[in-house]
């Protein structure tokens, strides 16, 4: 069993969380089939091009900031978590954390390397599906880049709005499907290819602008031209 390497049981500072994350990841990636880890989001959070990378984490800087900002929070769930990425932080501004994905090994890799907080539970969805998921339950939700993999997000949005508290937030990043981002694509390299997106995040923002009022997070060139980053607030 591979020892860890670092933890992050304790916050620290966003420079600090990100390095942790690149050094897992790329020790990960080290010792993987080559492209196994492409929907996790491998490439791209350690990406040798240093504005490809920067771009990544500064979406996540975004989300983060964003979370900071509401305060107490019991119940939150990060929906399509990947490596985990962004489970540490939630843990430490959430009592309770979820993680849920249709393959939990990428977060099992990085936790071989990574200690996490104790107050996260991560799920197969292929286990225990969406649909099981408890009505009016979570005070946060997330969902970066995995809405527009899903065959009927429309049906995947519904869900998750259902089992969002009254008065709770879900924040949702999609990647814009134009000029710019497939040229970012294209210097990115293979693994982002996106041919495996299902839908496009016109699509998707046209379903949450019918479940209310979406403020924008994603502000400035090139951030909100590559990533469409928003929050709604369920009523």
């Amino acid at each position: 069993m591979r020892k860890k390497m670092h933890s992050l049981e304790k916050p620290v500072d966003f420079n600090t969380y990100k390095q942790i994350f690149m050094n897992a990841i790329n020790e990960v990636l080290l010792n993987s089939p080559e492209r196994s880890l492409d929907e996790a989001a491998f490439p791209a959070y350690s990406h040798p091009n240093k504005i490809i990378n920067e771009i990544y984490w500064t979406r996540l800087k975004i989300v983060f900031q964003e979370i900071k900002s509401i305060g107490n929070i019991s119940q939150s769930l990060d929906y399509g978590c990947g490596s985990g990425i962004l489970l540490p932080f939630l843990a430490h501004h959430s009592e309770h954390v979820m993680g849920l994905d249709i393959d939990i090994n990428p977060s099992r890799e990085i936790q071989k390397i990574i200690a996490f907080p104790t107050n996260i539970t991560i799920k197969d969805l292929n286990v225990e599906p969406l649909s099981t998921l408890p009505k009016n339950h979570f005070d946060l939700i997330t969902a970066l880049n995995v809405l527009e993999h899903i065959d009927r997000p429309q049906e995947t949005v519904d869900t998750l709005i259902y089992a969002l508290k009254p008065g709770g937030r879900i924040i949702v990043s999609l990647p814009k499907e134009n000029f710019l981002y497939y040229i970012g694509r294209k210097i990115a390299g293979k693994e982002f290819t996106g041919d495996y997106h299902k839908s496009d995040y016109a699509n998707i923002v046209e379903i949450f602008n019918k479940k209310g009022l979406i403020i924008d997070l994603a502000k400035g060139f090139p951030y909100s031209s590559i990533f469409k980053i928003f929050y709604l607030q369920k009523k």
